[in-house]
């Protein structure tokens, strides 16, 4: 069993209401008029019954089997059709320009700037031209560091908890702008909030909150 099994046999780490950020973003892409959507690393799926619920064209893949078959179950609950599959970040199972839109939260952070660079660059070949991306990833301002061991640097593994051992990269406003050079920044926020007492401080989660479109090309 993977260690991303392990998670999601923690009915604690299984959440159920859609973050606030992509309700932001599914009303843009109402706006928009756009329908399909992928969400790469979706868990056990909060966010595909959501968005499932809400008229798109939903895909849903993670690196997890067990985090698949939560989503499965809780889309024949409700009643509700998405595609769900079982992928890799760098190798997405789907053809050129294939989704309207992606999103992704807390999932591509899991690995090196240069497989973050591999991910989002698998993102943008699925992407249509245009197409928007939504992305949360953790910032060098996060606490995770007082209580990680650092692999390399910007790297951390939580030394307990229900991802410990798993790697997070902490992204700074510098790498931003590397990650995302072939997309339209449209949207930037940096968010930090104060969530309990670690080691005697403040435990702050911190993170960023991206919003872009794909380059169109011109001709």
């Amino acid at each position: 069993m993977s260690e991303w099994d392990h998670l999601f046999l923690d009915d604690d780490h299984v959440l159920h209401e859609p973050d606030i950020f992509v309700i932001h973003f599914a009303r843009l892409l109402q706006q928009q008029g756009l329908l399909t959507v992928l969400d790469w690393g979706c868990g056990a799926g909060r966010h595909v019954v959501y968005l499932a619920r809400d008229g798109f064209e939903v895909t849903g893949m993670d690196r997890s089997p067990t985090a698949i078959k939560i989503a499965e179950n809780w889309l024949k609950d409700e009643g509700l059709k998405a595609v769900l599959q079982i992928a890799e970040p760098d190798s997405i199972p789907a053809v050129l320009e294939s989704y309207d839109a992606v999103i992704s939260l807390f999932a591509i952070e899991h690995g090196t700037p240069e497989e973050i660079i591999r991910t989002l660059t698998e993102i943008h070949r699925v992407l249509v031209p245009g197409g928007f991306l939504m992305v949360t990833l953790s910032s060098g301002e996060d606490s995770m560091k007082i209580s990680s061991e650092a692999l390399d640097l910007g790297m951390y593994a939580p030394t307990s908890g229900p991802e410990q051992g798993i790697p997070h990269y902490l992204t700074s406003r510098e790498d931003l702008d590397v990650f995302f050079n072939s997309y339209e920044m449209l949207e930037l926020a940096h968010i930090c909030s104060r969530l309990s007492v670690l080691n005697g401080e403040d435990r702050i989660d911190a993170h960023w909150e991206v919003i872009a479109r794909k380059r169109q090309i011109e001709g």
